[in-house]
Order: structure tokens, then sequence, then C-alpha cells
């Protein structure tokens, strides 16, 4: 009688687990000493950073416009890597979508 009762719990719980693993990078990056064993997360977030440059250190307008055009085209790999790493969650919530929405139709009837 509990588990079917529970299904909705489980669900939300579920979701829950797949998107802190699915989005930890920090433990991978204290932990894991190769580049070759860390997740996707950890090396996208590296991927960002060294792509980044400050147009201040620069004294030269040529330079500085290629860094700025270099800047535009960061923001747009930004975009996608936003885009493709939430692309695996999307995908998982319409399995778990009828348990909310059980839960929340008989959370909302009273007797």
């Amino acid at each position: 009688m509990m588990i079917p009762l529970g299904k909705p719990i489980f669900a939300v719980v579920a979701v829950y687990t797949i998107v802190g693993v699915w989005n930890s990078w920090f433990g991978a990056m204290l932990y894991l000493p190769h580049t070759d064993w860390q997740p996707l997360q950890l090396y996208l977030r590296r991927l960002l950073i060294e792509a980044t440059q400050s147009v201040k250190e620069v004294v030269d307008a040529a330079t500085a416009r290629e860094i700025a055009e270099r800047q535009l085209s960061n923001a747009q790999l930004k975009y996608a890597m936003i885009i493709f790493t939430s692309l695996p969650v999307l995908c998982t919530y319409p399995f778990f979508q009828k348990y909310f929405i059980k839960g929340m139709v008989l959370g909302s009837l009273k007797e």
C-alpha cells in the first residue's frame, strides 16, 4: 500500500538525484587527478574558463577587436554548452512526468 502511494515521492527523489549527479563537477575536480577520468561537466567548465580573456589587458586596438570578436563566439559556445548539458535532464523528465501529475492530483483531492 505504501509503495503505490509513494511513487510520486520516489519520482521526485529520482529526478533530483539524476540532476545532482549530472551537474556534479566539484568532487571530480578535487579527487580525480587525470583529465581522462574527469566527467563532461568538468571538461566543459575548463573549456569555458580557458576561452575567456580580458580585453583590458590589451593595448593594441586590432588585438582588442579580435579578442572582442572571440568573446562573442565564446558567448555562443557558452549557450551551446548550456543546451548540451541540460538536454539529458530534459530527456529524462517526461519519463517521470506521469508520477508528478499523479502526485499533484492525489494531493489535491480531499474527502
